[in-house]
Parts: structure tokens; sequence; C-alpha cells
């Protein structure tokens, strides 16, 4: 008996290519969170530093002295941690980029490309 071919086939694989890992995809997702975190830390953190400033100088009845100098200091120090982090995060990007470059080995100079035909 012929068989009919009306029904959609079952899907094998996603449209996007072959079967990867959740943890292989997730890169996007961990940038935007770094990000996001990032961002609420240079906000939040001198924000509730001088909110507590703020108790400060009105428990003590002094000017706003607390206030300006706590959030100051939170705020460079958040900007500091965060200059540490890129830098951190460059220096183990370019140790694999090295890494990579020497398991691959030195390029072939131009004149060797051009004897071998290969393309500039």
């Amino acid at each position: 008996m012929a068989q009919s071919f009306t029904s959609v086939p079952p899907r094998c694989a996603p449209s996007r290519g072959p079967f990867v890992e959740l943890s292989q995809r997730s890169e996007p997702t961990n940038n935007y969170g770094d990000g996001l975190s990032i961002a609420f830390e240079l906000v939040g953190t001198p924000a509730i530093v001088g909110l507590l400033g703020f108790g400060l100088d009105r428990w003590l009845g002094t000017t706003p002295i607390f206030t300006i100098v706590l959030t100051l200091v939170a705020l460079a120090t958040v900007a500091g941690l965060t200059i540490w982090r890129y830098n951190a995060e460059i220096r183990r990007a370019d140790a694999a980029r090295r890494a990579a470059r020497a398991e691959r080995g030195p390029a072939p100079a131009r004149w060797e490309r051009r004897a071998t035909g290969a393309a500039s």
C-alpha cells in the first residue's frame, strides 16, 4: 500500500544548524547579564552608600559631609573594580589568543603565500 506524505516530517535538528549544548550557546546571555550587573553596581552601590551617609548625617546632626564623602568613596571603589575586571578580562582574552596562535603556528611570509598560490 502506498504511504501518504501529507503530514509534516518530524524535525530532526533545530533550524539554526546542528544540535548545540545550551552552555555553548549562552555566551550572549552571559555578556548581557555581566553588563547589567556592572550597570547596577555603578548606580546602586553609590546610591545605597549615599543613603547610609545621609542617615549618618541626620543621626549625628551634621552637614551632608558623610553623604558626599561616602558616595564619592563608593563611586571610586566601584569604578576601580570595574576597570580591574575589564583589564583582567582583556588579559585573559589576550592569553587565549596567544595560545591559539601558538597552536596554529607562525603564518607564512608574504612571499611564501605568493609562491604557493595561497590567497593573501
